[in-house]
């Protein structure tokens, strides 16, 4: 007996009601105003920068309002008298360094530390003395 085998690939047969899936949506790219977003940004970075300017400069003044009255209290040798009030200057001088530390530290972390260009500038000249032998 010999038989033959049909070996052509057979093709399966989809009913009419079977639907293919339907092809992948292809990306939607969101329309980006980038003029938009770089004045918001720019918004964003001067109001963080005056934050910190204003902290710096209002903590600044406590902070040497506090020394100030601690300084006083020292030369005038009133400690015993006091204490209290030498102790609520110490924690006030504290606090207001402390929190103008912090809001600059997190202000400088995004890049919008504010930096007073005078400071800056005699902060440099004061490096280049110290390295040409002026100090």
């Amino acid at each position: 007996m010999n038989a033959v085998v049909d070996r052509t690939p057979t093709t399966k047969v989809v009913p009419a009601t079977a639907k293919a899936a339907p092809a992948p949506a292809a990306p939607v790219t969101p329309v980006v105003d980038v003029a938009s977003l770089v004045a918001e940004n720019n918004k964003l970075r001067k109001a963080v920068e005056s934050l910190d300017e204003w902290s710096q400069m209002g903590c600044g003044k406590i902070s040497v309002l506090a020394r100030l009255a601690l300084d006083w209290i020292d030369k005038n040798h009133l400690h015993g008298n006091f204490d209290t009030i030498e102790t609520v200057l110490n924690m006030i001088w504290y606090q207001s360094d402390d929190m103008s530390n912090t809001i600059n530290v997190e202000a400088e972390e995004v890049g919008c530390n504010f930096r007073d260009p005078d400071q800056e500038r005699r902060s440099i000249a004061r490096d280049e003395a110290r390295v040409k032998g002026r100090i």
